[in-house]
């Protein structure tokens, strides 16, 4: 499977200006490589949506939303475990000091798989 050319300049689908590569996100599902409105188009886009919804739900429908939106996505990717990571980088930060700085990854791991399993 061949990886796409990414094409040096592109033009927006929402300005319609012609801009280097670097101002469109990536886009892995396009054939370009690139999404198909720049940067600031797309930030636009995305704030006058988010603005919409938060209108139409009401402030505090909208703050709910939110608070759900988080708590799912937490136990969707186990934010759970960021609690242990963080006991593991305190005991692991302990022991850094006496450490090689390329020890301080493979140290926090062990801390991490211990903190884990327990």
């Amino acid at each position: 499977m061949s990886a796409a050319l990414v094409p040096v300049e592109k033009r927006c689908g929402k300005c319609g200006k012609v801009k280097p590569a670097s101002d469109f996100y990536r886009a892995q599902r396009r054939a370009t490589g690139l999404s198909s409105y720049c940067k600031p188009c797309q930030r636009a886009d995305t704030r006058e949506r988010t603005a919409k919804r938060r209108a139409e739900m009401g402030e505090e429908a909208w703050l709910a939303y939110q608070r759900d939106a988080v708590r799912a996505s937490r136990e969707r990717t186990g934010n759970a475990r960021g609690r242990a990571y963080s006991r593991a980088a305190r005991r692991a930060a302990k022991r850094l000091a006496e450490l090689h700085p390329r020890e301080w990854e493979h140290l926090l791991a062990v801390e991490l798989r211990a903190e884990e399993a327990s």
